[in-house]
């Protein structure tokens, strides 16, 4: 873990209360972004409060980031969302406009909108992502 670890520390590994954040720079696929982030021994950012959101969405304007997959996902189609890391279903929440697009079974996996909404799309179109790091 450490070599990856001192690989992505040498680029774009940003430290914020408490977690390594790392946004890829390849535009991929929701479970792509997964598989990237798991080669760094990271997952796709977990967002648990309105501070976690704000401060991921100001690494996000600070380094000219925009529509970032983050790690929501709708497993079952069944509009329960759950954090990828954990399983746990969204404790907090920002969606767009108040509401999650629950209803089409193609937008299972979300990501970060301009102002720092959230929104459901489809897990096959291609963007940024953001891996984080925990550290205890």
């Amino acid at each position: 873990m450490l070599q990856k670890l001192d690989i992505v520390l040498r680029f774009d590994l940003h430290y914020r209360d408490g977690k390594y954040l790392y946004i890829g720079h390849n535009k991929v696929s929701w479970l792509e972004a997964v598989e990237e982030c798991k080669k760094l021994n990271m997952t796709l950012v977990t967002i648990r409060s309105e501070e976690e959101n704000s401060a991921v969405l100001t690494l996000l304007k600070e380094n000219r980031v925009t529509l970032p997959w983050i790690g929501g996902y709708n497993y079952q189609e069944n509009g329960e969302f759950r954090w990828i890391a954990t399983g746990e279903l969204f404790s907090y929440t920002k969606w767009h406009n108040d509401m999650s697009n629950t209803n089409d079974s193609n937008r299972n996996c979300v990501y970060m909108e301009r102002e720092g909404t959230w929104n459901n799309f489809n897990c096959m179109a291609i963007s940024i992502y953001m891996c984080e790091l925990v550290v205890s």
